[in-house]
């Protein structure tokens, strides 16, 4: 393998990886939170359905464009679930720090005392 082979696959594999970190991107900028379960579901399992044919298509010969078709469909997928995500996470953090700020130490109120 030459020199110019070797660079020549680094571009192709820094280009793939760059689309797919795009669309990763643009598609959890759009979806923030699962509106129905069965957009959860459908996330969820497109994510599964779209990987299991990456592997399945990449050991049979198929063209390169219906694996690049696939990959763009699977970071899509993993972006659509990203967005949700990351929303959950954030929200739950900032709730954390909120009850810190005010000095909350529990969110629930025990009490032992009995009343006469």
């Amino acid at each position: 393998m030459s020199e110019l082979d070797s660079l020549d696959l680094y571009t192709k594999t820094f280009l793939i990886v760059l689309g797919m970190l795009l669309i990763t991107t643009i598609t959890s900028r759009i979806n923030k939170i699962y509106e129905t379960t069965l957009e959860a579901v459908i996330t969820f399992l497109g994510s599964f359905i779209f990987l299991i044919c990456l592997m399945a298509l990449n050991y049979a010969n198929y063209d390169k464009n219906v694996l690049f078709v696939v990959l763009v469909f699977f970071s899509a997928f993993i972006g659509w679930s990203l967005g949700p995500t990351m929303t959950a996470l954030s929200s739950n953090f900032m709730f954390k720090r909120y009850l810190k700020k005010i000095g909350l130490k529990s969110k629930f109120k025990y009490s032992f005392k009995r009343k006469n």
